[in-house]
């Protein structure tokens, strides 16, 4: 869990840090969590999500990893949202940490109903809701 942790946490920070327009980045983690969820026949999903929804209420290390994990794209997101607010390309005047925040909202959302919803198209609907939304 650790070492999935710190290698899937680094891909995740490394596209948002990529050059190019925020919402493009954004565009591009959502897309790349579909991309990993839809990949292969056995759809495990994300071991962080599964392991927050199977034991973060019961484990306190798995706990404090996933919440490690969350923390470090939060504040990758808040970063894409400060820099997307300042290029005038995100319009929300809303705080750049609760946009990062709606923003997990939508992409943990989107890393659960990977593992259930066989409709790839449904999944981006829910790209393009939480984009339109910033």
């Amino acid at each position: 869990m650790r070492r999935y942790q710190e290698l899937g946490i680094q891909g995740q920070v490394e596209i948002l840090e990529r050059p190019g327009p925020a919402k493009d980045r954004l565009r591009a983690l959502m897309e790349w969590a579909i991309d990993q969820d839809f990949g292969g026949t056995e759809r495990k999903g994300c071991l962080a999500v599964n392991a927050a929804i199977e034991l973060g209420g019961k484990d306190a290390a798995v706990a404090q990893l996933v919440g490690g994990h969350v923390g470090r794209l939060e504040k990758a997101l808040c970063r894409v949202m400060e820099e997307g607010q300042a290029s005038g390309e995100i319009t929300s005047g809303r705080p750049p940490m609760e946009l990062a925040r709606f923003f997990l909202s939508g992409y943990y959302g989107l890393r659960v109903l990977g593992k259930v919803v066989e409709d790839r198209g449904t999944l981006t609907d829910v790209v393009e809701g939480t984009l339109a939304v910033l």
